[in-house]
């Protein structure tokens, strides 16, 4: 890992202009275990304005990157100069060298992972420098960032919250890269991240533990023990921990009242709504809004 991480800041940092910046995952935090289980030794976010290049010269370790804005060239051994293009997800495989670079004017941003080059991921041998399908990847830099925000929180629920962000881009990178997990576990896992997805698009729904087991065709026993190991934490507190996520958000608005925030983010009313919120954050909502707003 240590090596790793010396070969991307030597590529990225020297030569960056002011305005690109790169953060880069706190993997050393506990809260990342689950990312560290699929071995993943880097990963971050990086906003390039040129010109920049990064290139490895037959790298230890796969790499997957997914671009958010902008595109990059990029060169792959014995072939013509192609791109990389905002949506596109690409998968560079260990061994195999590259290049990616923009020019004076351009803008690339971009997240990466480099995982071991082992048993877990040994599959990737198999295949040469590629596209694949994105899916929603488009969400990781949210999760990314919402990871670096918590492991750098001094809230007491903080740490719980950073290992479900962090679990949630273990089973993303898990789906885009076809580890050799399980198949059955695999299937629940990604069957888990479209359950959350649809619950976080309508969180003002009354959600209760049961309907949430049936749309994954569980029994509640079952479901707590899939929620369990994928986010060492029960339904009901990944729940508690969406909502109260969306209504910081919203806390940030002066003009939305507790009784509007309690309805959206699922609560009968703003004192079921205070309740759990100062319960999950320590504060009570007004405290935590007058907080927010100095800080703005």
């Amino acid at each position: 890992m240590t090596k790793t991480r010396k070969m991307m800041s030597e590529t990225l940092m020297p030569q960056s202009p002011p305005q690109s910046w790169q953060r880069l995952l706190p993997l050393d935090h506990p809260a990342t275990k689950q990312l560290r289980d699929r071995h993943v030794e880097l990963a971050g976010l990086a906003h390039w304005c040129g010109p920049m290049q990064h290139s490895e010269l037959s790298p230890s370790y796969h790499q997957m990157i997914y671009a958010v804005r902008g595109k990059a060239k990029l060169q792959l051994a014995d072939q013509p100069t192609t791109q990389i293009k905002k949506g596109e997800l690409w998968i560079f495989p260990a061994r195999q060298s590259c290049r990616y670079w923009i020019d004076n004017k351009g803008v690339f941003e971009f997240y990466w992972f480099n995982v071991a080059d082992s048993s877990l991921w040994q599959h990737l041998h198999l295949e040469t420098a590629h596209k694949r399908y994105a899916g929603q990847s488009f969400r990781v830099p949210m999760l990314m960032q919402g990871l670096i925000d918590e492991t750098n929180s001094t809230q007491p629920d903080a740490t719980d919250a950073a290992s479900l962000f962090a679990g949630l881009l273990a089973t993303i990178l898990e789906r885009r890269l076809g580890s050799r997990y399980d198949a059955h576990t695999t299937k629940q896992q990604s069957e888990l991240v479209d359950l959350w997805a649809k619950v976080d698009a309508n969180l003002s729904h009354p959600w209760t533990i049961p309907e949430l087991a049936s749309l994954m065709h569980l029994s509640e026993a079952q479901f707590n023990r899939v929620v369990y190991r994928q986010h060492q934490c029960t339904p009901g507190q990944v729940l508690t921990r969406m909502r109260i996520d969306r209504a910081k958000l919203l806390l940030r608005n002066q003009q939305v009242t507790l009784q509007a925030i309690a309805q959206e983010v699922g609560y009968a009313n703003a004192y079921a709504f205070a309740k759990a919120f100062k319960r999950t954050v320590g504060n009570a909502p007004g405290q935590f809004r007058q907080q927010t707003y100095r800080l703005i």
